[in-house]
């Protein structure tokens, strides 16, 4: 997994500069602390090479499953309750990917689309969970088929995987070009001016709030449950 990737060669440097010292600070002669010490690193690096696994994926699943709640709640379109849990995965994973933080991404689809991956504004000509706006996005992106890129079409962005992907990737362009300031961020991403912007951001910060709320009335992770 990709969070595994991320957290194992942070353990590689410790274990190789515990080994070092080891070696470095070792007695002349064979002593039973020195063996003890070294069996100890060496038996911590075996056991440990199974936690940062388990920890990813317990902490993906739990996070996949408050968000694939909250998206159940709050959807306008009565997505089932598959649907819900892939765009969960999906977001969790692109934030994992691409270092987007997840609520934010979470709440900026919610205003876009209200959580519908077929919604569409035919006047703008905006599609899918993101509202991607096609006419302007159309040439900074491809699908890669084979050894080939492929230009994305409309009919592309009603898929999840690949809105997500392209959402979360424009979010974090405008983060890049915002200097990391998430109230100018959402400010690009919504493309208006003036008071319709406040408005943007407002609408997207109360949408971010309400999702916080939410996983802390969720409680121990481990006991959140589907609706009935």
């Amino acid at each position: 997994m990709v969070v595994e990737a991320l957290f194992q060669p942070r353990l590689k440097r410790v274990y190789l500069l515990l080994l070092f010292c080891l070696w470095f600070f070792r007695p002349r002669k064979g002593s039973l602390f020195f063996v003890g010490a070294l069996s100890f690193v060496f038996a911590f690096m075996f056991v440990s090479t199974f936690i940062p696994l388990s920890f990813s994926e317990d902490w993906c699943h739990s996070n996949q499953d408050v968000l694939a709640a909250y998206i159940f709640d709050h959807n306008r379109v009565h997505l089932s309750r598959k649907q819900a849990g892939s765009i969960s995965g999906e977001i969790v994973r692109q934030s994992v990917l691409l270092g987007v933080p997840v609520d934010l991404g979470v709440a900026i689809m919610e205003k876009e689309s209200s959580f519908n991956p077929e919604a569409i504004n035919r006047l703008s000509g905006d599609y899918g969970l993101f509202q991607i706006h096609y006419s302007f996005w159309k040439k900074h992106f491809a699908r890669k088929k084979g050894s080939r890129l492929w230009a994305l079409s409309p009919k592309d962005l009603y898929q999840i995987n690949v809105n997500v992907r392209v959402g979360m990737m424009i979010i974090r362009h405008d983060l890049i070009l915002s200097h990391g300031s998430v109230s100018g961020m959402i400010g690009l991403y919504s493309g208006r001016r003036g008071d319709e912007r406040e408005r943007y951001v407002l609408s997207v910060l109360v949408n971010e709030a309400r999702l916080r709320e939410y996983e802390k009335r969720a409680g121990s992770l481990s006991q959140l449950r589907w609706p009935n």
